[in-house]
């Protein structure tokens, strides 16, 4: 189920059980959602009807645990409207996101295809060609075995073997495939630049604060907050003292200086939302300028692959011709 059929269905059900029960609801739905998830919409309707928790049901259904913790700790607590209402909004929020990312993935795509086709003209094209040069340049058999790189050249590329050649190039274009697009490698590789370090924590920050916004309770809040963070983010010893200093989150880096000042100010002014509101708003900015500057790096990442694919293709061959003019001198 996907970000898109998934935003339909659970809209249909935010509507539907203002006025209904959930069971019936989800009874309902299996024969008007997209057939696509027909079978998917049977087994939640039926596992409801069982007995288990819906948010449990889209769990076990392949969506993403960073939902469906934020749906059970509504429905636990009987607010499952609310709680679709949040979700929902999460949901088209990371869409958009989503999108974005999607872009910067088609850039690592083009800089990795650019790479392969380079590769490819190189091995079975232009070593080749240059290889008959050498040779034709050289004659003696002997003067080349002498050297390494020259019989590299004269043992692999003289008469190439395409079919070994291409069947290499071919799984190695399967590799990359299964690498890059399909298992997305590239995300994990791409944690090492900061900006992305930092969306994750910005996104995990909004996360928190709409946690805070939309529970009438700090009570509700903090039981959510330790069903999604644990104890990541030191959030669990910030459970620990909420009860007698609200908003007191001194024990945790998931927020600045400037940001924990303004929360413990707005528990001790008796828990002023419009301080949240501000906080999520402003973060909500920044990921859009985090995003911005992936895609940024993205951008002059794609021009050196390009650069060093165009000079790698000319350096090797001058290189060659460079050892062929010393040995003719010799």
């Amino acid at each position: 189920m996907n970000n898109d059929q998934l935003v339909k269905y659970l809209k249909v059900i935010q509507d539907s059980i203002k006025t209904l029960p959930l069971d019936v609801v989800l009874q309902f739905t299996v024969s008007t959602v997209d057939p696509k998830i027909r079978k998917k919409a049977e087994y939640i309707a039926n596992f409801v009807k069982g007995g288990g928790y819906f948010a449990k049901a889209l769990e076990n259904i392949g969506v993403d645990k960073y939902i469906t913790r934020q749906l059970l700790g509504f429905e636990v607590e009987g607010k499952l409207e609310e709680g679709l209402n949040i979700v929902v909004g999460i949901l088209e929020k990371e869409k958009e996101k989503a999108q974005r990312l999607k872009k910067i993935d088609n850039k690592f795509y083009q800089i990795i295809v650019l790479m392969y086709i380079g590769l490819g003209i190189f091995v079975l094209w232009w070593l080749p060609l240059l290889t008959q040069k050498l040779i034709l340049q050289i004659g003696s058999d002997e003067r080349i075995k002498k050297d390494f790189l020259f019989s590299f050249l004269a043992n692999n590329f003289k008469e190439v073997n395409y079919l070994l050649w291409g069947s290499i190039y071919g799984l190695l274009g399967f590799t990359l495939f299964l690498l890059f697009y399909v298992y997305k490698v590239h995300r994990f590789i791409m944690r090492l630049l900061p900006a992305t370090r930092e969306l994750e924590k910005v996104n995990d920050k909004i996360t928190l604060l709409t946690i805070f916004e939309v529970n009438q309770t700090e009570t509700d809040a903090i039981r959510q907050m330790r069903r999604i963070f644990g104890n990541k983010w030191n959030l669990d010893k910030v459970a620990q003292v909420f009860i007698t200093r609200p908003y007191d989150f001194s024990k945790t880096d998931l927020f600045t200086q400037e940001e924990k000042s303004l929360l413990l100010s707005m528990g001790k002014l008796g828990g002023d939302k419009g301080v949240i509101r501000f906080l999520i708003r402003e973060n909500e900015v920044k990921r859009d300028y985090l995003i911005d500057k992936i895609d940024a790096f993205m951008d002059y990442f794609r021009l050196f692959a390009g650069a060093t694919v165009v000079i790698g293709m000319w350096s090797f061959p001058m290189l060659v011709i460079m050892k062929i003019s010393s040995l003719m001198r010799g």
